[in-house]
């Protein structure tokens, strides 16, 4: 560990020189939307991997970076947020310049860099797709040493053939690349409408939004983890992932008074490999919740007893809660009335009228 958190240090002053070049262009109002999308990239990268290789400091500034670039909603940057940005960017570069991380990235050398080397004979096989390559790395130094083969691929347009030539027990995959915020996921939903995807997946990231979340789901991934991955709680995942006698798929409940149509949708979503449970009397609810456990919550906006989105309210006030999807679906066709049910805690309104399939794409 101790020679990728060399490298690792080797690597920010790079980093931090892109960072600067992408946020001067933002400032002066030239950047592309390629430039954007880099800048947002590599300051995810290092709120994820900073506290990894023990500098919290970096993760907190960029965390706190990424926040703001979130709230702008990745666009040009107004007057009062461009300052706070440029005092971070400043504190980032202080910190990287530290002499302690100097020393580090001075201490690398070519002789260390041969030691990272794979094995060749393990058991499990472990994908592990991560442009961020120290981080990758250091995941697959930890999985190794544990007896799992791994292979580490950093770039999203080799996956499709790594995928076919690796054919893992395990894909780990990040969401966030140079493509996109969610480009991990968007990769992985379009090899899915090519060819089944057999194995299991592990979506990691830095951004622990409703939003993330929903795209790793959509993609197929039954286990969501924030980054950096606590390793003991990753390698977990996997032991019970790979074991012969687990079948882990996501879990759905459906809240829905309507019990044909309900039925109609659970049948459609176990055929796609879920495991669905239907309520028909949301009074259960906080009964239900804690037992069944659900991954996603689809819910009836109009039900008699009461009404979706103040049960989604209800829901949000427990913490545990708080990050769990809600998709509301009704007949319901007034634009205000789906936007205040949104605001009430949901991510998504999809119609009852509407493709059963777009609740999987």
């Amino acid at each position: 560990m101790n020679l990728i958190r060399k490298l690792y240090a080797e690597k920010l002053p790079e980093k931090l020189n892109s960072i600067k070049e992408y946020w001067n262009k933002i400032v002066q109002q030239t950047a592309t939307h390629e430039d954007l999308n880099f800048f947002y990239h590599t300051i995810h990268k290092l709120a994820g991997s900073g506290t990894t290789f023990g500098m919290p400091h970096i993760s907190r500034i960029c965390l706190r970076l990424q926040q703001l670039l979130d709230l702008s909603q990745q666009k040009i940057p107004n007057k009062e947020l461009n300052e706070i940005v440029n005092d971070l960017v400043f504190e980032l570069e202080a910190q990287i310049s530290k002499p302690t991380i100097k020393q580090l990235a001075e201490s690398v050398s070519a002789s260390t860099r041969g030691q990272i080397k794979n094995s060749e004979i393990f058991i499990k096989k472990i994908l592990i797709v991560d442009d961020d390559a120290a981080l990758a790395t250091s995941i697959a130094l930890h999985l190794t040493t544990s007896g799992f083969q791994t292979t580490v691929l950093n770039r999203l347009e080799h996956l499709k053939e790594t995928i076919v030539e690796v054919n893992p027990d395990v894909l780990i995959i990040d969401l966030c690349f140079p493509e996109g915020r969610f480009a991990g996921a968007d990769a992985l939903s379009k090899i899915k409408r090519e060819q089944s995807l057999p194995f299991p997946i592990i979506c990691i990231s830095s951004d622990n939004s409703l939003h993330a979340r929903r795209a790793a789901f959509c993609a197929g991934g039954c286990v969501y983890l924030y980054k950096p991955p606590n390793m003991l709680e990753l390698l977990e995942y996997i032991y019970r992932l790979t074991s012969p006698e687990t079948n882990f798929s996501w879990k759905i409940l459906i809240i829905d008074d309507d019990e044909i149509t309900t039925q109609k949708t659970s049948l459609h979503l176990q055929q796609e490999g879920f495991q669905v449970k239907i309520l028909t009397d949301p009074y259960k609810t906080l009964d239900v919740l804690p037992e069944f456990n659900p991954d996603l919550l689809i819910l009836d906006l109009h039900m008699p007893q009461i009404q979706g989105n103040e049960l989604a309210g209800i829901i949000r006030q427990t913490m545990v809660y708080e990050a769990l999807p809600i998709i509301f679906w009704s007949a319901e066709e007034n634009s205000a009335k789906q936007m205040e049910a949104l605001q009430n805690g949901g991510e998504d309104f999809l119609s009852k009228t509407g493709d059963l399939s777009e609740l999987v794409l």
